[in-house]
């Protein structure tokens, strides 16, 4: 199944890394994994984060929450993301749609 979980541990930690804990600030359409980027930007694949529907990002080969990966393009929507207390300490102003990320690993 697409959860916060298995994106850390297919696309973004490797062999040798132990996950301890993911926690995932957002909402579960802010999130997805591109692949087949490597002409674009140098990379076979990786995790996007949005502010809006993961799905509404312009790109090649998004993959989205229950969704297909396929290329979608358009404008990006509200979400149920809500904020985050270090974002808004770091930006002095309210955060809307977050989309965070927390990751404790061990390296063996």
């Amino acid at each position: 199944p697409f959860t916060p979980e298995n994106l850390i541990s297919n696309f973004f930690l490797g062999t040798g890394i132990d996950i301890v804990n993911v926690n995932y600030i957002g909402d579960p359409q802010s999130i997805g994994s591109f692949e087949n980027a490597v002409n674009d930007i140098g990379l076979k694949g990786g995790i996007v984060l949005s502010t809006g529907f993961v799905e509404d990002a312009n790109g090649a080969h998004l993959c989205g929450f229950n969704e297909p990966c396929n290329s979608i393009s358009g404008f990006s929507s509200t979400t149920t993301g809500g904020s985050d207390i270090d974002l808004v300490s770091i930006a002095e102003t309210n955060i809307n749609d977050a989309a965070v990320f927390e990751i404790d690993f061990i390296y063996k």
